[in-house]
């Protein structure tokens, strides 16, 4: 005899007798209703196609409820539901921060070779991602971002990379000002072949998934990161943004926020490949969300999304069929973007951004 106990808000404490009942996994149901009982169907698929293009499912189960049990059940479903959308959120983040790293300086460009360094002599594990910026006439492949988790380092020793990397004095008074609070630093090179930028990002997603946990019913944009970028030669020109977490949106929102951000530019060749890398990534992973976030800088009126898509398990070569018309709409050279692409086509793809 085995006990299994289970217990949740809407029922009392169960103790099952029994050990002789074998599991059954559905691959479909159906749920029929009339006002004296709601039966729940269970089956697995059938080969068989109607001429209608029907499915056929050979029924294996059918468990019968009164009403008064069936809304109960319901209850509970929507409960179990929303506590594994609540872990599955928390476990969407794959912060830079990685408590693992292989990088090492031929993982990086040379002109970011001082901050791989500096990272490096922290004498902690980092993440390192790497990214490709697609534009009008060129592609940049040299792009990086080193994360490090804030627990693992000294806050003098963070603030002395920003500091020796060239962060602008009433930056870093706003990162020192920031920083109690961030589990993740991500240090950042860009580089658009005529202007080298340092970025750092302080990111609150402990802070985030306790909004979540907590307030699963009101589940408002919440700040995930907060962003410091200069010019390398150029200092006082820098700018601070701001990444707006919109936790749990549906795919159907997501793909409504990116066309917003487009205003009237509805046929531009970025916001197609974009909504396709989204369509792609849903039937790949089967989610119903993906962490989704805008940013904007302060004094810019531009505006910018970034979705992160990890949980999908693509590769960057996944991505091909939308990547190359997009370069040919930018009018990239074959040669460039080919040498950038195949650099990273074996890599997985995290995020996009646009």
């Amino acid at each position: 005899m085995s006990q299994d106990r289970s217990k949740s808000s809407t029922n009392p404490e169960v103790i099952w007798v029994g050990d002789d009942v074998s599991d059954f996994r559905p691959e479909v149901f159906q749920v029929q209703s009339s006002q004296e009982a709601t039966a729940l169907l269970c089956g697995t698929q059938h080969a068989d196609v109607s001429d209608d293009g029907a499915q056929h499912a050979v029924l294996e189960r059918r468990i019968v409820f009164s009403p008064a049990m069936a809304k109960k059940l319901a209850i509970a479903l929507a409960e179990a539901a929303a506590h594994h959308e609540r872990i599955a959120f928390e476990a969407d983040g794959t912060p830079s921060g990685q408590l693992r790293t292989m990088a090492t300086e031929e993982d990086v460009p040379e002109a970011a070779m001082h901050l791989f360094r500096l990272v490096d002599d922290l004498g902690v594990d980092f993440g390192l991602e790497r990214s490709i910026k697609m534009t009008k006439g060129d592609v940049f492949p040299e792009r990086v971002i080193l994360g490090i988790r804030c627990e693992l380092v000294d806050k003098a020793s963070l603030i002395h990379v920003c500091r020796e990397i060239g962060m602008p004095e009433d930056q870093r008074k706003r990162f020192i000002d920031a920083l109690p609070n961030a589990n993740t630093v991500g240090f950042g090179f860009d580089t658009d072949g005529a202007h080298n930028v340092f970025k750092v990002y302080l990111e609150y997603w402990k802070q985030l998934t306790e909004h979540v946990r907590n307030q699963p019913g009101k589940l408002e944009p919440q700040l995930l990161f907060l962003g410091f970028k200069w010019l390398k030669d150029a200092p006082d020109r820098a700018a601070l943004a701001n990444y707006i977490c919109y936790p749990r949106l549906p795919v159907e929102g997501i793909r409504e926020r990116i066309k917003a951000l487009y205003e009237d530019r509805q046929n531009s060749p970025s916001l197609s490949a974009a909504l396709a890398i989204l369509q792609l990534a849903c039937s790949r992973s089967g989610s119903s969300y993906f962490v989704y976030v805008e940013a904007t800088e302060e004094g810019n009126p531009r505006r910018s999304f970034d979705l992160n898509l990890y949980k999908a398990n693509l590769k960057v070569a996944d991505l091909l069929p939308v990547l190359r018309p997009l370069a040919d709409n930018y009018s990239i050279s074959e040669e460039a973007f080919s040498s950038a692409i195949e650099q990273a086509r074996a890599q997985p793809f995290g995020h996009l951004s646009g």
